[in-house]
């Protein structure tokens, strides 16, 4: 989901200066409840909605996308020789007793991987050279948190944003993922799971 926060129950608007933390907290539940009921699609088929309109860019990220479905795979069967993402396997692991907190780092992973992935493979394939990619997605250093700019005591699991491809290791760390900040927030993840799954 994409996080919002121009809204009517935003704590700094000047109808609610008066209003305690608690009315605020029951409005958002309602507006979310109300959502639910009328927006929420469940099963939805993420990667049609986020596949290119444009038919030779639709066929070159499906290029990409099976590049990087063979290397996770082969990464996975040989992770034993490899450590470096070593936290991938975990998620597929993990007891269901398991705390939802534990599953933070691997779904982490996951995304720093297939990004890295896709970087990877973009110039590899036939034609790459036609569609440029400024930007990846990855996760914040830091889960569990209330983001900076926000107005309550909501808590991200994972959160993820746009960073430029170029960017060194050293900014990465320091200046784009080292603390999650609303403002430049792109999507946010939030782990549930069900008992007996």
């Amino acid at each position: 989901s994409t996080p919002q926060k121009s809204r009517s129950s935003h704590a700094s608007t000047k109808s609610n200066i008066t209003r305690s933390a608690r009315d605020i907290r029951d409005e958002r539940k309602k507006e979310a409840e109300y959502c639910v009921r009328h927006n929420l699609v469940l099963d939805a088929l993420v990667a049609e909605v986020a596949k290119p309109r444009d038919d030779g860019l639709a066929a070159f990220t499906t290029q990409i996308a099976t590049r990087v479905c063979e290397r996770l795979e082969a990464f996975i069967h040989a992770y034993e020789h490899s450590k470096k993402y070593s936290e991938l396997v975990k998620w597929t692991g993990m007891k269901e007793q398991s705390p939802e907190s534990a599953m933070y780092s691997p779904i982490s992973a996951f995304f720093t991987y297939v990004s890295k992935a896709i970087d990877s493979v973009h110039g590899d394939i036939s034609d790459g050279g036609s569609y440029s990619r400024a930007c990846v997605i990855l996760p914040y250093d830091i889960t569990d948190r209330n983001p900076i700019g926000a107005d309550d005591d909501t808590r991200i699991d994972i959160a993820l944003r746009f960073v430029n491809r170029n960017a060194s290791d050293a900014d990465l760390a320091q200046r784009y993922l080292s603390k999650p900040d609303y403002k430049d927030i792109t999507a946010i993840v939030e782990i549930k799971r069900e008992v007996g799954k």
